[in-house]
């Protein structure tokens, strides 16, 4: 379906986007690229700007995909489908995109039964959105002060926060893990594409940790993340006048309109466009309508 030459990837047989499952497609393609990644000696740096590749060649055959996501982000999603559910264990990673699910579900399946598939996140591809479609909260440390929540929850943060787990307390429980996310904050100016491994290693050795604890209580353990992210050293262009430091805002200049989706009050831009950014920051994006922010990993985890 896709072959790759040198950075590029030439998309050979786009029937199934323009004819058919369009995000189905693209996950496809997205696999077959970590695949092929995965073999070679740095996956992130091999990986990330064939992803950008891709989405470029999707967005010029067809620029209707992003209809599609807007589409399916509002109808009911698998985490709509669980949280529905009477018994469910469930764990959000803060950040973890397909890129690191790819290599995550391959390590997990070393000692549980692990099936990779998608869902699509709430847009603005942001916490804040997510934590108030599924939470009526803004933020994950809301639900720690809160009782009476009619499921389990804990935040960790760093890894001693793992010993407070007690999911036998509810018959519905929820993990939410701040890794990669709270390391991509970290960073700045010195951000290379291989510095994205630092933070998979860092999200892996904690959830790996809590799947067993988790397994005790429950036949089947579900994984997702509340967005994913682009980076700054592949995007298209950067935009001078967009009036946000984040990949959305309420109000936009008609020069800017070309690079964007509206959704609800939002302007988001599209794939790869992003905004221009000045000295330290971090390299680690999102907020907008891209692939690799809005398809989000879903693994279910059993014992194997």
């Amino acid at each position: 379906m896709l072959r790759t030459k040198g950075d590029k990837v030439i998309i050979e047989n786009p029937l199934g986007l323009v004819s058919g499952n369009q995000l189905d497609w693209i996950f496809k393609g997205l696999e077959e690229l970590a695949q092929k990644a995965s073999s070679l000696e740095n996956y992130f740096s091999q990986l990330e700007p064939w992803v950008s590749s891709f989405e470029q060649g999707i967005y010029n055959l067809d620029p209707k995909t992003y209809e599609t996501i807007i589409t399916r982000s509002s109808r009911q999603t698998k985490i709509d489908r669980i949280m529905g559910e009477t018994n469910y264990a469930l764990i959000i990673m803060d950040g973890l995109s397909l890129r690191e699910a790819y290599l995550l579900s391959n390590d997990l399946k070393e000692k549980w039964d692990v099936q990779l598939s998608y869902d699509v996140a709430p847009l603005p591809t942001d916490t804040t959105f997510f934590c108030l479609k599924y939470f009526k909260l803004t933020a994950p440390s809301e639900l720690v002060k809160r009782k009476n929540l009619p499921f389990g929850f804990n935040e960790i943060v760093n890894k001693e926060d793992l010993f407070k787990i007690s999911p036998l307390v509810k018959n519905k429980f929820i993990v939410w893990i701040r890794e990669p996310d709270k390391t991509f904050h970290e960073f700045r100016e010195k951000f290379r594409l291989d510095s994205l491994l630092q933070a998979y290693e860092k999200a892996k050795e904690i959830i790996q940790n809590v799947i067993p604890i988790l397994l005790e209580d429950f036949n089947k353990v579900y994984a997702t993340s509340d967005h994913g992210y682009v980076t700054d050293p592949h995007s298209w262009l950067c935009l001078e006048n967009f009036p946000s430091d984040m990949r959305y805002a309420d109000s936009i200049p008609e020069t800017m309109r070309q690079y964007c989706k509206r959704y609800g009050e939002f302007w988001l831009l599209i794939g790869r466009y992003n905004t221009l950014k000045k000295g330290r920051h971090s390299n680690i994006r999102h907020g907008g309508l891209s692939i690799m922010e809005a398809m989000t990993p879903w693994i279910v985890i059993s014992k194997g």
